[in-house]
């Protein structure tokens, strides 16, 4: 699986396009992608054990839900328009 975007810490050395130990993995949904995106990917990258959060971020909604790993506190979140 390769997301659409993947935060990791520290800076990779190489230009390498595949980490194990991400911190942030961003999924930008489509028509064509948002039933794996929303189920098969995040419970893949939520049994990742350096994930800290898992962003979902629908590209035709104004909406962006963000899921902190369980070892973190917050649980899941979801924000939409321009209310926090």
């Amino acid at each position: 699986m390769y997301p659409d975007v993947v935060a990791v810490c520290p800076r990779p050395e190489s230009k390498a396009t595949f980490t194990r130990e991400p911190l942030i993995v961003v999924e930008v949904l489509s028509a064509s992608t948002f039933k794996h995106d929303l189920s098969q990917k995040r419970r893949a990258y939520q049994s990742i054990p350096s994930l800290k959060a898992y962003l979902i971020v629908d590209q035709d909604e104004a909406w962006v839900e963000v899921t902190a790993a369980k070892r973190a506190a917050g649980g899941r979140r979801r924000w939409k328009g321009s209310t926090p």
